[in-house]
């Protein structure tokens, strides 16, 4: 990741946590069935599958285990386009939900 797209995403995290982002119930298995239907193209997004699909697209375990990606930052990511990804214009709760199935990789 290049230092502009950190300093992006930091940046981002920083004001979601300093104006306080909306408050919403995260559903871990709505996000794994979102992520099925738009990031499993280019994202391993369970651990049987291993390697991403493309090699600019670390799988979902990857991420979740990575220590820049907190909630926060993986809220960040999400809420802004990429040139790598489509820009699929989520939702708040859409993107509570992915960050919810995301980190459950951390856990384990």
């Amino acid at each position: 990741m290049s230092n502009s797209m950190r300093a992006l995403g930091a940046a981002a995290a920083v004001a979601i946590a300093a104006f306080g982002a909306k408050a919403y119930a995260a559903d871990a298995a709505q996000g794994q069935a979102l992520a099925r239907q738009w990031c499993a193209a280019c994202h391993a997004i369970d651990e049987r599958r291993g390697a991403a699909q493309t090699d600019a697209a670390p799988g979902f375990a990857v991420i979740a285990r990575q220590r820049q990606r907190s909630p926060a930052e993986l809220r960040a990511w999400l809420s802004t386009s990429h040139p790598n990804m489509p820009n699929f214009n989520l939702s708040e709760s859409e993107i509570a939900d992915l960050v919810a199935f995301i980190q459950g990789f951390a856990a384990r």
